[in-house]
C-alpha cells in the first residue's frame, strides 16, 4: 500500500537534505517551524550561489505554485528543520480565502524573483 503525504501537516528534514530541488514541478508550500534552510540557485556548470537563508517563521515554495513554473531554486536544510507542509490545493484554498494573504505573497514573490534571476 502506498502511503500518501498529508495535505497539511508537519514534516522533518535532517541537515543537508534538499527539501525542494530547482527544476522540479511544484507540489507543496512550506512554513519553517524550527531550524534554518538555505535557498540556492544552481547553474548548468555545477556551481551554486546562496541567494537567501530562512529561519523559523520563514516560508518557501510559493513561487512555483503562484506562477505555475518549475522550482526556481533549491532549498536545503542547513540544520535539522521542521516545517508545516501544505499541498497545492490547500495552498490555493488558503489564498482564495484572504486578499491579504495573496497581496503579501505576491509582494514576496516579486522580491524573491529579483534575487534568483
Amino acid at each position: 500500500m502506498t502511503e500518501t503525504k498529508p495535505k497539511f501537516g508537519p514534516q522533518k528534514y535532517t541537515a543537508g537534505t534538499n527539501i525542494i530541488l530547482q527544476g522540479e514541478n511544484p507540489e507543496n508550500f512550506y512554513i519553517l517551524t524550527r531550524g534554518e534552510v538555505e535557498v540556492i540557485r544552481q547553474y548548468p556548470d555545477g556551481s551554486e550561489v546562496l541567494v537567501d537563508k530562512l529561519s523559523e517563521g520563514g516560508f518557501f515554495g510559493e513561487i512555483g505554485l503562484l506562477k505555475h513554473v518549475k522550482r526556481v531554486a533549491t532549498v536545503r536544510a542547513k540544520t535539522d528543520v521542521e516545517v508545516m507542509t501544505m499541498g497545492a490545493d490547500s495552498f490555493q484554498r488558503w489564498l482564495d480565502s484572504s486578499v491579504i494573504n495573496r497581496e503579501e505573497l505576491d509582494a514576496v514573490v516579486g522580491q524573491r524573483m529579483e534575487t534568483v534571476e
